[in-house]
């Protein structure tokens, strides 16, 4: 019994030693291999006694289905599922931007020429809320393409005491007695761009520069005026919703300039705000303001 015991022992011990130490066809000890799966995922690490010292391991849980980690090899926390390594090339569209309403005409006039659809600066607004983005690296992770979808609300706030007159053929205002506290003339689109960008490739998302233009083309979802205006101690309040001769398809450029999550934009449209048959003498929508948050 203690003979059988001592054999079994011995063999076991020898298949262990086997494992352990492989050997290569050219008569060399192979590493030592641990094999670990997460999922569909499999990981496999390496003890090899030849090399020495620590690197950075880098893995991402999405796209790699097989990595070989040595022994003694660790990994970033910075580079854990969720979290941008800053190596891959990612556009700056995406996220909230802001500035002040305004258009000109066909001789660069600010304000279009239009004496009675003059804009009241400090109260003309337009907002962009950048939702989707794709973005498609073209030169390492220095420039690439970026495209998204994004919506934009535009309030032109009027500095006359006037009306657009909603179901014409033509833009037509009326001159009003009423001496309005609010006169606003809203859209709203839906806006996709198509632009070049470059960007430095050191540091994370946070720290890089970037500069980027091209195309915006948007597509017009609604279009309303209102109105409010105080009689007596009584407030009133009116919002029409027309066409008011709006091209429903639109193309502009669109600039952009920054640093990190902050930057400066510039949008100008190519196609007029109205029809060509409604306004002769167009205008065209122009804003120049603020990147304030990049999702």
């Amino acid at each position: 019994m203690k003979r059988t015991t001592l054999l079994i022992a011995a063999i076991l011990i020898t298949l262990a030693f086997t494992a352990n130490s492989q050997v290569n066809d050219d008569g060399k000890n192979k590493p030592d291999t641990t094999r670990i799966r997460i999922g569909n995922k499999k990981i496999i690490i390496i003890e090899d006694k030849s090399k020495t010292g620590d690197k950075d391991v880098v893995i991402d849980a999405d796209t790699v289905k097989e990595i070989i980690i040595e022994k003694g090899d660790t990994i970033n926390p910075d580079h854990r599922h969720g979290k941008s390594s800053g190596r891959e090339f990612e556009g700056h569209w995406h996220g909230f931007e802001f500035g002040p309403d305004n258009y000109v005409n066909k001789s660069a006039e600010m304000g279009g020429g239009q004496d009675n659809l003059t804009l009241n600066q400090g109260k003309s607004w337009a907002f962009y809320l950048n939702l989707l983005q794709y973005s498609i690296p073209l030169v390492k992770n220095n420039f690439g393409i970026v495209t998204g979808l994004g919506l934009e609300w535009n309030n032109y706030s009027f500095d006359n005491n006037i009306s657009l007159v909603p179901n014409t053929k033509t833009v037509m205002t009326t001159n009003d007695t009423l001496n309005y506290s609010k006169n606003k003339f809203r859209t709203t689109y839906l806006t996709l761009p198509i632009m070049l960008e470059y960007q430095t490739s050191s540091g994370s998302d946070n720290k890089k520069f970037f500069i980027g233009a091209g195309l915006l083309c948007g597509l017009k979802l609604g279009s309303s005026t209102k109105q409010e205006w105080g009689s007596g101690n009584t407030e009133h309040e009116l919002i029409v919703s027309d066409d008011y001769n709006l091209n429903t398809f639109r193309y502009g450029l669109t600039a952009r300039i920054g640093y990190g999550h902050w930057g400066l934009f510039a949008n100008y449209n190519i196609t007029p705000l109205f029809k060509s048959s409604a306004l002769p003498d167009n205008l065209y929508p122009l804003t120049i303001g603020i990147k304030v948050i990049n999702f």
